[in-house]
């Protein structure tokens, strides 16, 4: 979809990187439902971190497919699911701008750089 000439509102990525992990984004800044939630899906588990979730932002999940042992024919083949619990993850909850202001102001009082200078890290 597109409002005006050159100005998109919805972009689909699929970025496939050298080791083999496939990362898919769809972004949309005139969804009228925002979600920032991302999904890391790994060989034993699950996580998935939702920026919108004021309780649970990080949630693991004991979740996939467990491969049989070597089958011979087809119908030895058996994919095994495995749905166990979901178990959140506690985070201290800042006010990310409440962050930047306290470390503009530390700064200030301490004559140091910002994290944000372009010529040096944070740290």
């Amino acid at each position: 979809m597109q409002r005006s000439k050159g100005l998109h509102d919805v972009a689909y990525l699929s970025l496939y990187f050298p080791n083999g992990v496939l990362a898919d984004i769809r972004v949309s800044w005139l969804d009228p439902c925002k979600i920032r939630r991302y999904t890391v899906v790994g060989s034993q588990k699950m996580l998935v971190y939702d920026d919108v979730d004021p309780d649970n932002k990080i949630m693991i999940y004991d979740k996939g497919v467990d491969n049989p042992p070597y089958s011979d024919t087809e119908a030895e083949f058996h994919l095994s699911y495995r749905n166990g619990e979901a178990v959140p993850y506690p985070v201290k909850w800042v006010e990310p701008l409440q962050v930047e202001c306290q470390q503009f102001l530390d700064c200030i009082r301490q004559g140091t750089e910002p994290c944000s200078c372009a010529e040096k890290r944070c740290k």
